[in-house]
């Protein structure tokens, strides 16, 4: 288990360029992609906050912290189901509640992580990798990265 973190002028927040975010992120997946562990390896991407733009679905009510606006979480492994697009609700923990389970780690840390939906279950037995490149940097080509079509969205 590894958590990734970009330096804060490539996390895609304001003031700084969304490309230089992208394209980090683009040569850390195509790094693990290339590398003897992405037989075994799931990649989650997910952002703190959700951009500043609208959202017509009001977050639910779970507790005193609340959820906040939705967010994507996108699982790039070749575990994921090619082309799914999952429209369960999940949270933050729904990450932790994945290590746990994948690895049977009990008791949970928190009612949070407990009570979250773990993304475990979207993903298959049996696994084949096929694309070893997720695309072009930002900026340079109107195409779609090839990794797009591997992807599960949450």
């Amino acid at each position: 288990m590894t958590w990734i973190t970009p330096r804060f002028e490539l996390s895609d927040h304001p003031d700084y360029s969304f490309c230089h975010g992208e394209n980090w992120t683009t040569q850390v997946v195509d790094a693990i992609m290339r590398s003897k562990m992405w037989k075994d390896t799931a990649i989650f991407i997910t952002w703190d906050d959700y951009g500043g733009f609208y959202d017509h679905v009001p977050p639910p009510d779970v507790d005193r912290m609340g959820f906040g606006f939705r967010v994507p979480l996108l699982v790039i492994s070749p575990y994921a189901i090619e082309g799914k697009v999952s429209h369960e609700e999940s949270e933050f923990s729904s990450v932790l509640r994945f290590m746990e389970d994948n690895w049977n780690l009990r008791p949970f840390l928190t009612h949070r992580d407990w009570q979250a939906p773990s993304t475990a279950g979207t993903r298959p037995v049996s696994a084949s990798a096929h694309s070893r490149t997720i695309g072009e940097p930002c900026g340079r080509s109107n195409q779609p990265p090839r990794w797009r079509n591997r992807l599960l969205i949450r």
